[in-house]
Formats: C-alpha cells, sequence, structure tokens
C-alpha cells in the first residue's frame, strides 16, 4: 500500500536512530559491534579466493567441490566445538577461539601462495575448511548479544548487530579494485589486521555471566 511506501523513510530513520542510541548507551555492546563489523571484513575476501587459486596457484576448476565439500564440513565441525567452548566457559571465549582461527584462513591462502608448499593447490582446501567458521562466528556474536540484554530487548540488539556486521559489505566494490591494482597479498594482509584487530577488541568485552567482566 501507498501508506507503507511513503512511511518507509521515516521507520527506516527510527530505527537508525534507535541503532546509534544503543550503541552510545551499552558500551559493552558497542565493543561487540565494532570486533564483529571488524571481523566480518573477512567475508569481502570470499570471492576472491577462487580467485586467487586459479591465478597464482593455477588450481583446476574441478577442485571447486572439494573447497565446498571441505568449507560445509569446518562449518559442522566448528560448529559443535564453539557450542561446547560457549555451553562451557562462556561466549567470549569462544569469539576469541573463532577469530583466531578466521585470521588463520586468509594468511593460510597467503602462504600457499607464496609457495610455502609445493603444489599449494592441493592444500588450499585448509583455507576453506577455515573459512567454515565464519558463519558460526556470526553466531556466537549474536549469542553473546542476547546475554548482554533482557529478553525484551533481544530483537533490537541482533537487527543492531547484524546492521553492524553489514557495514563491510558497502566496501565490496572497492576491494575487488584494489585486488585488481595491488593485488591478493597486500588485500590479503590489510583484511586479516582488521580481524585481528577485532580480536584484540574482545579483551575489552565484560563477560555477564558470574559478574567476573574482565573488561578494561
Amino acid at each position: 500500500p501507498a501508506d507503507d511506501i511513503d512511511g518507509f523513510p521515516a521507520r527506516a530513520k527510527n530505527h537508525f536512530r534507535g541503532a546509534w542510541d544503543m550503541l552510545r548507551r551499552d558500551h559493552n555492546f558497542r565493543r561487540l559491534a565494532v570486533a564483529g563489523m571488524l571481523c566480518m571484513s573477512g567475508q569481502l575476501l570470499f570471492p576472491h579466493y577462487q580467485a586467487l587459486a586459479r591465478e597464482v596457484l593455477n588450481a583446476p576448476r574441478g577442485n571447486l567441490m572439494v573447497w565446498v565439500v571441505a568449507q560445509n564440513a569446518g562449518a559442522g565441525l566448528f560448529g559443535f566445538l564453539a557450542g561446547a567452548i560457549a555451553d562451557r566457559w562462556g561466549n567470549r571465549l569462544a569469539i576469541r577461539l573463532e577469530i583466531a582461527a578466521v585470521i588463520a584462513a586468509p594468511l593460510s591462502a597467503l602462504g600457499l601462495a607464496a609457495g610455502w608448499l609445493p603444489g599449494g593447490a592441493a592444500y588450499l582446501w585448509i583455507s576453506f575448511f577455515l573459512l567454515g567458521l565464519t558463519p558460526v562466528l556470526m553466531r556466537t556474536l549474536m549469542n553473546f548479544a542476547l546475554e548482554l540484554s533482557e529478553p525484551a530487548d533481544h530483537p533490537r540488539y541482533i537487527s543492531t548487530l547484524k546492521l553492524c556486521m553489514a557495514v563491510p559489505f558497502v566496501f565490496s566494490p572497492l576491494i575487488g579494485l584494489l585486488v585488481d591494482r595491488a593485488g591478493f597479498h597486500i588485500v590479503f594482509a590489510v583484511i586479516t589486521c582488521l580481524i585481528a584487530l577485532g580480536g584484540v577488541m574482545t579483551f575489552r568485552l565484560a563477560e555477564p555471566r558470574g559478574g567476573n567482566t574482565g573488561a578494561v
């Protein structure tokens, strides 16, 4: 209906204003949102792993199925491990460990591209296996956000966190341009540093369980 279309700008404005107020008011959630935004920048590299495999490692196109299987296997295994860690020691520790593994994905691809292993294309499945952790990390970040909020505020916290994690995708065309101009190595290294910075941000997160924050 026309009324829904006319009212969309006002609703969108209210949503963004509410998200900003929440980030400004809740310091712990703001740190989580920034960490999530930095870590999700790794998703900008997803299409470029295949390009790196073809253009640098001369990998055959038939390897695509192996990479898809490896990524799905990683998601399943890491999901099980992350859930067990989060249940026993909390989502904050799970997030830190997951970020460390996420960082290993671009680093392993860079190492293979640099020739650290002969026949590097045969081992690129390792990078895709580690990429399977990205959706697991997203879920753990959202679980942590739920722990920070009251049940009535869960939808607002989750929607705001998702909004923050979507910010890196605005720069997706720029990443493609930078890969064409500067090459895979520089772009992968920069994104790795951004993910690592997100990991550093987790050491300023307060642990909502047991009242022992550990925050700086």
